[in-house]
């Protein structure tokens, strides 16, 4: 006679301690500003470590670094809220950090909604009027500049569609793409 086997819903990750998620969260923290992917944060977070990453970019790409953020933000905020003054000011740097990445800027529903999904989390919009809200800046004059010599000449900066949602250049006149800023290469 066979056995049954029923699945409490849990991956194939153990699981783990809060005390011992907020350890691995803020030894894994580096450079006062994000989380690079790592096999300790997968486990931390019971993601699988390959949504981490794009196979195709290496895991320190910014992308990489912003997606993995942003996992480790919403893991904080919604599993470890007894444990707050333990990941506080890690997660004060990192917010910071990420406003000044544009991709995240572009992206920031998009990134958290996605985080939300895969750490199944209900409420991406309280994260999103919180945790993750923007600071409303006047925009770098150097910055608009750049943005309107790439529109000139036809660029358009795009992100890939699913996570890390890497950069990429567009331009629309010669349907020609590139990873590399278009200025730069000219």
């Amino acid at each position: 006679m066979r056995g049954t086997y029923k699945s409490n819903g849990t991956s194939n990750y153990a699981s783990i301690t809060p005390e011992k998620a907020v350890d691995v969260i803020c030894r894994s923290f580096r450079a006062n500003q994000s989380w690079v992917p790592s096999k300790a944060l997968s486990k931390c977070l019971s993601v699988p470590y390959q949504r981490f990453l794009i196979v195709t970019t290496p895991k320190d790409d910014l992308s990489n670094l912003i997606w993995t953020s942003v996992l480790v933000l919403v893991y904080c905020a919604t599993h470890l809220v007894d444990y707050h003054e333990s990941w506080y000011e890690v997660a004060d740097a990192s917010t910071a950090w990420l406003r000044q990445q544009q991709h995240f800027v572009d992206q920031r529903e998009d990134l958290v909604r996605s985080a939300c999904n895969l750490l199944n989390v209900g409420d991406p919009d309280q994260l999103l009027s919180t945790l993750f809200a923007l600071v409303v800046e006047t925009p770098d004059p150097a910055i608009a500049e750049e943005e309107a010599v790439l529109l000139r000449e036809g660029w358009q900066r795009c992100f890939l569609n699913e996570p890390p949602y890497t950069a990429y250049y567009w331009n629309a006149e010669t349907n020609h793409s590139t990873w590399r800023h278009p200025l730069e290469t000219a």
